[in-house]
């Protein structure tokens, strides 16, 4: 049985935000490697029933998804860049450095999403299903006061 672990995500009550504890089904951990410096996220990202690998830093999201009932079989891995956003300037990575990383289901549709907590705002890539999100550029950002 795969332990849970209790992390940190946002979670809107009334008209504020706040932290709280919530009872997620990844498991985290410290990437290393080729993925030192990012977050490590292993669970069932796109609810097929096999255990994903997703790395989140400040400049990029890779994943790679279980492709057969053997947890080492991995696709080709997804790669979001970040800062390909008109509000970011392109040539400086790190678009979200300082940033926490979580997935949730924010929008509570059924998919996860790639959730992104700053001091000041909180942003978070729609998971859409058949494993695509919401591009950087239509990112959902919720203000915090």
């Amino acid at each position: 049985m795969k332990t849970l672990l209790t992390i940190a995500l946002l979670a809107f009550t009334g008209n504020a935000f706040c932290q709280q504890p919530v009872l997620s089904p990844f498991q985290r951990s410290q990437g290393t490697g080729v993925y030192e410096g990012y977050i490590q996220f292993q669970g069932d990202i796109d609810k097929d029933g096999k255990t994903d690998l997703i790395f989140m830093g400040p400049s990029w999201v890779f994943i790679h998804y279980t492709t057969s009932d053997y947890e080492n079989t991995l696709s080709k891995r997804k790669e979001i860049l970040l800062h390909e956003d008109p509000n970011f300037d392109k040539k400086i990575p790190g678009a979200y450095a300082g940033y926490k990383f979580g997935i949730e289901d924010m929008d509570e549709d059924g998919n996860f999403d790639l959730v992104f907590n700053g001091a000041t705002i909180t942003a978070y890539l729609r998971g859409l299903g058949n494993r695509q999100f919401a591009t950087p550029a239509n990112r959902t950002v919720i203000k915090k006061k």
